[in-house]
Order: C-alpha cells, then sequence, then structure tokens
C-alpha cells in the first residue's frame, strides 16, 4: 500500500551481515514481482552479490541502482571493474526494454 509512495525500493540479495557472500537466485523473482508494483520512476536498488556475473542478469530482472562492494574493491584496477559492472547493466537493461 506504500509503494506508491516510495522514491526508492532495496532489495538484499545476501544475508544481511558481511561482505562477500553470493547472490541468492531466488532474490531475482523478487525484483521481477517488486518491478512489476513499484511507479517506473521508483529506483529498484539492489544489494549483496552484485558481481560480473550477476549484474546482467539483475538488471534483466528490473534493477537499476546496484549496491557493489567486493566486485569492486577486491579487483586492483577500481575505475575498469566500475566500468565493466556498469556496461553489463546497460547492456542488459537496453535489451530487455
Amino acid at each position: 500500500p506504500y509503494l506508491d509512495q516510495c522514491g526508492l525500493v532495496l532489495i538484499m540479495s545476501v544475508e544481511p551481515g558481511f561482505g562477500g557472500q553470493s547472490f541468492i537466485e531466488s532474490s531475482l523473482d523478487k525484483i521481477k514481482q517488486l518491478k512489476s508494483m513499484i511507479p517506473a520512476d521508483t529506483i529498484l536498488s539492489v544489494d549483496g552479490g552484485i558481481a560480473m556475473d550477476t549484474i546482467a542478469e539483475t538488471a534483466g530482472a528490473g534493477a537499476n541502482y546496484f549496491v557493489v562492494g567486493s566486485a569492486i574493491f577486491d579487483q586492483a584496477d577500481y575505475s575498469t571493474a566500475v566500468s565493466e559492472l556498469a556496461a553489463k547493466a546497460r547492456n542488459q537493461a537496453a535489451s530487455s526494454t
């Protein structure tokens, strides 16, 4: 009943507590379901397990904002990691529309 009043909704895709956890695949269904329930201008954010191998699928499910930790900070070159993650998310989002 309050989703239409939210500017941002966050889905946790790991068990909260510590970084470096694996993405919980069932989060994709939650993202898809929530995307269908919120206004188009609401930010749908996902936090946890976002990495090179999960960001495209997450974007394809409807997420448009990603909280990323280990996939960036475990890399030697943060800038390259951010660029590669952003490109994967953009490419998937573009092909999903």
